[in-house]
């Protein structure tokens, strides 16, 4: 297995023996699982966020773990672990809290668990990944000038309309719709899912052609 992380050693990047990347929820489950089996998962649940692929909600479900969504951002994670009692969570992004060893996102300590979880197994990496199959999504970033026009966009009746419109059709598909502005860039962040790949393209091309008229 291949591992990075980022500068302050909070957030993880993991391949397997031939250089394919895992996404953080394929990270949460293998880490969920692997607690569940030794007992060690409190509360039987697991926290992530909106951003987290439908797919994994339904693998944990499969093995009977409770599953929480929050909002974008470690620190919601870490609120609702307390508030439920939940000693793991994490985030798609590659930020994962255990805390069993400490407060807050730890890259080692996933990239211990997650090897000390693979050797048991007896398998190399590519016969595990992937743990679930996704649920079509798409995710586009559209950046503009400044933030200041984001806002501007993101406040239109028009663009909101829209949004709503897009986000019923995903729902009525057992998806969802966020549309978010970036906290550090001056991007628009747009992320279609649903069981049904048609319907997440059609929305999803809605939404990103009326915002792209303001570019």
């Amino acid at each position: 297995m291949g591992i990075a992380l980022d500068g302050d050693g909070d957030r993880i990047i993991v391949c397997d023996e031939k250089g394919n990347r895992l996404g953080g929820d394929q990270i949460l489950a293998f880490v969920a699982t692997y607690l569940q089996q030794h007992n060690r998962l409190k509360a039987n649940s697991v926290v992530a966020t909106v951003w987290s692929n439908l797919g994994l909600e339904k693998y944990l479900q499969t093995l009977g773990i409770k599953y929480f969504r929050t909002a974008v951002g470690e620190r919601h994670v870490t609120e609702k672990m307390r508030e439920i009692g939940s000693n793991f969570g994490g985030e798609e992004s590659g930020h994962m809290v255990q805390f069993d060893f400490g407060p807050t996102g730890d890259g080692l300590v996933t990239g211990i668990t997650m090897a000390a979880g693979i050797l048991q197994t007896g398998k190399k990496m590519s016969q595990i990944f992937p743990v679930f199959e996704k649920c079509p999504c798409e995710i586009k970033n559209l950046r503009f000038a400044n933030k200041e026009i984001i806002a501007k966009i993101l406040e239109d009746a028009i663009v909101q309309q829209v949004i709503d419109e897009s986000a019923q059709m995903a729902q009525s598909a057992g998806g969802s719709v966020i549309v978010r502005k970036s906290g550090t860039e001056p991007l628009i962040k747009v992320r279609v899912e649903a069981e049904n790949p048609e319907v997440v393209k059609l929305a999803a091309d809605k939404i990103i052609t009326k915002i792209s008229e303001f570019m």
